[in-house]
């Protein structure tokens, strides 16, 4: 996290409370050498002189303690972007360090820049580390009582660690430093820096503290995962759950349960489906009761036919033995009994062609019918 965001997240915070007023001072992102646009930067955020320039880089390396303070527009020229401006505020030399460690605060005094007006000097470049370190000496942090604007104001001990578990909410941070100065003549809380991960020589105990925060971290991590566990679970039973009543609903019917329509056009469905393999079912036998119909019907007519022709013969037959036997007594009567035997013969022999021809013509008329599904 930049030092601009860090500043900016800080500014968005209500960090005031009765008798005790903090703000973040005025603070600008400046991108470019240009001294023009830079100036116009300045002008737009109401920011005077003298004003100092910080790295946007807040952790880890040298850079980001590199810092300058610049007086005039004349020193704007040595502006190394990309940084940040921010606003100088007098606060008599003295700076207040809060260490946060987990859920625990230390607050630890420490020297810091003297008191600082526009003017002709020039750009001051210094590191942070060489001016506001315990027990430093600093001619940027030696400063006559004369030039003090008020005689220094004590803290509040307890606001400084409740504006660093304040912060610590904010950015979500457990290890880290804020640096807070107190305005001369308004005795305002300014926070000025955010350090990550800063050096914590001076708080006595910190291993302890440190042990502390990391066990907390273990469980909180602990607990966490009992409760992602614990939702993964309910996420699974979920699921299964839902799975069946959708598996139940699939089967009963497509639609939902309350939609008579629904139901009314499935049962219709249903019944159209059984129907149809009624109907398949029907059409089959019928057609093998037609076909069994139709062989029957034709063997009535072969057999009607049969009959007739059988009734013919026996009246021709009738007619043939009556003039037979007429004839017989007519040539018996002029020839004798030879004639008459030889007559009876051949009458004979005429009914028993009759007979063999009858009886080819119904089997010739059985074997003209097809075999259908197995039938003969």
């Amino acid at each position: 996290m930049s030092r601009y965001e860090q500043y900016r997240r800080v500014q968005q915070m209500d960090l005031s409370s009765p008798g005790y007023e903090v703000f973040v001072p005025t603070f600008v992102a400046l991108g470019t050498k240009d001294v023009e646009e830079n100036s116009k930067i300045l002008k737009d955020a109401c920011m005077d002189f003298p004003f100092m320039t910080k790295p946007l880089v807040s952790q880890g390396e040298s850079l980001s303690h590199e810092m300058a303070i610049i007086f005039n527009k004349e020193g704007m020229k040595d502006i190394r972007p990309p940084c940040v401006a921010q606003s100088f505020i007098n606060h008599n030399a003295v700076l207040y360090k809060v260490y946060v460690v987990g859920d625990e605060q230390f607050v630890c005094e420490r020297p810091s820049l003297k008191n600082l007006t526009a003017g002709d000097d020039k750009t001051i470049f210094f590191h942070s580390s060489e001016v506001s370190t315990p027990n430093s000496s600093h001619y940027l942090n030696e400063m006559d009582e004369s030039e003090m604007v008020n005689f220094p104001v004590k803290p509040n001990i307890t606001k400084l660690k409740e504006l660093g578990q304040q912060i610590r909410s904010q950015l979500q941070l457990g290890l880290f430093g804020v640096d807070v100065i107190i305005e001369c003549g308004t005795n305002r809380y300014a926070i000025i820096d955010i350090n990550l991960f800063p050096g914590y020589k001076e708080i006595h105990g910190f291993f302890d503290s440190f042990e502390r925060y990391i066990l907390q971290l273990l469980e909180s991590k602990k607990a966490d995962k009992s409760i992602a566990e614990n939702k993964r679970g309910q996420c699974s039973d979920s699921s299964i759950t839902i799975s069946h009543n959708n598996h139940k609903r699939l089967k009963v019917q497509d639609a939902p349960p309350d939609s008579e329509d629904s139901r009314q056009t499935i049962i219709t469905d249903n019944n159209s489906r059984m129907s149809a393999m009624s109907m398949d079912s029907s059409s089959q036998n019928g057609h093998k009761d037609l076909l069994l119909n139709d062989r029957t019907l034709i063997s009535n007519v072969n057999n009607n036919n049969n009959n007739g022709n059988n009734n013919n013969l026996k009246e021709k037959n009738i007619h043939q033995n009556s003039y037979q036997r007429s004839s017989s007594a007519t040539i018996v009567g002029s020839h004798g009994g030879a004639a008459a035997a030889s007559i009876t013969n051949i009458s004979n022999s005429n009914n028993k062609n009759v007979n063999n021809r009858n009886s080819s013509n119904s089997v010739q008329a059985a074997d003209s019918i097809p075999a259908v599904n197995g039938f003969t």
